[in-house]
């Protein structure tokens, strides 16, 4: 991987407290881990507003649904094929 060099100035006590939270043996390695973290942060940020985008309620629904009308049946009422949530439920409470 091609490295470039970075000068720069910083806030002295902001860099003493980043160099002990990361453990980092050289500012260059903090500087990377904190690259990493910022583009960590943005991925997951756009990987949600896909989920929103994807998964919201659409315009076009049905006016007269209602969003927030309460569902048939509660989801442990209704067993399939890995079995319903109440027997599940009550197993992991036991263990």
């Amino acid at each position: 991987m091609a490295k470039v060099r970075v000068s720069t100035t910083v806030d002295t006590d902001l860099l003493s407290r980043a160099r002990q939270a990361h453990g980092a043996t050289t500012d260059a390695s903090l500087l990377e881990a904190a690259l990493c973290a910022l583009l960590d942060a943005r991925r997951r940020v756009e990987v949600d507003a896909a989920y929103d985008r994807a998964y919201s309620p659409s315009s076009d629904a049905e006016p007269d649904a209602e969003p927030d009308a309460e569902p048939d049946a509660e989801p442990d009422a209704e067993p399939d094929g890995w079995g319903d949530l109440a027997s599940w439920r009550q197993h992991a409470g036991s263990t």
